[in-house]
């Protein structure tokens, strides 16, 4: 393996790192701007987890090549097993990644985790194997040429996933036509109202009101309970809060709309004692403050524990 042939890998690996970040560039400013949809957050994910495995290949073909050259062997050995660690990491990190969205959303990027985890396997394991506990010049060049090709594959699989983005972006998961975009219609924006004084203070969850700037849609869902596909009601008050944040997303999914979107909770109690338990169940499906207000009264059937609507905009 020649210093020439290292050398124009390294060359190819840094030309394409420059055009991908500038792809890359591009495609998150005219994308990122697209209306929430079922599967679509999942997808997105997946892509910035693949785009960093995508880089760290490149980074790898780049720097082993260079160092294969400049260094002495054992620091370049040296350098591919800290390579290799971080390239495990990511790749594990992101095949955890992989939920049933994207079986049924995008089979492009299930094939591309698959091809990408043999790839990284036989960029970390088949320099050892062929060169032992000391693998020589060849074996690690061997290593770099797989990586440049994995990430070549990778970068494939990238650029056509973005139609099935689009395709999400185009049909709304509960049917119907797609909500217009006029070209100079302005986005919309949510800002979250916190008087700095003259009212009591607002907590980490709470936010005194929110301001909607343009919404397209409105969507109003009814007092929804933590009923299952059944009609039966969750045996515990964990069970029935995860059911009714279950039930809303099918709810918002049926509008081509997400807990993203959740703008105003109202929360009815049949217990004060439910409060804290319902504000937590609120933070971890939000993730986020809102405008909520919780109510202690009656339920319409003695096992419903806890009923819950929302206003979601986007």
């Amino acid at each position: 393996m020649t210093d020439e042939l290292l050398l124009g890998i390294a060359g190819v690996a840094a030309t394409v790192i420059g055009l991908f970040l500038v792809g890359v560039l591009f495609f998150v400013e005219g994308g990122m701007r697209g209306p929430a949809r079922e599967g679509r957050a999942e997808l997105w994910r997946y892509m910035r987890s693949g785009t960093r495995i995508v880089m760290l290949l490149f980074a790898m073909a780049l720097l082993l090549s260079l160092a294969l050259v400049a260094l002495e062997l054992p620091w370049a050995r040296a350098l591919f097993v800290v390579l290799s660690a971080v390239l495990v990491v990511a790749n594990v990190e992101t095949a955890l990644k992989v939920r049933a969205t994207l079986v049924t959303q995008s089979r492009t990027l299930l094939l591309n985790e698959i091809a990408g985890t043999v790839g990284v396997v036989a960029i970390v394991a088949l320099p050892w194997i062929l060169g032992g506990l000391r693998p020589n010049r060849e074996d690690l060049t061997l290593a770099a040429l797989i990586a440049l090709a994995t990430a070549f594959t990778s970068v494939g699989a990238i650029a056509l996933s973005t139609f099935d983005i689009a395709r999400l972006d185009a049909v709304p998961s509960g049917g119907g036509r797609a909500p217009q975009r006029a070209g100079t219609e302005a986005l919309t924006e949510v800002r979250l109202l916190r008087p700095a004084g003259g009212i009591y203070p607002a907590t980490d969850d709470y936010a005194h009101g929110v301001e909607i700037r343009n919404p397209q849609r409105l969507v109003f869902v009814a007092g929804t309970m933590g009923l299952d596909s059944a009609g039966a009601a969750g045996a515990s008050l964990e069970e029935q809060l995860r059911l009714v944040w279950d039930n809303v997303r099918a709810v918002l999914a049926a509008a081509g709309m997400t807990l993203d979107n959740v703008v105003r909770v109202t929360s009815y109690l049949r217990d004060v004692d439910y409060a804290e338990e319902n504000a937590k169940a609120r933070v971890a499906a939000l993730g986020r403050a809102v405008p909520t207000t919780a109510i202690v009264t009656q339920t319409l059937a003695e096992d419903w524990l806890v009923e819950i609507e929302v206003i979601a905009a986007g």
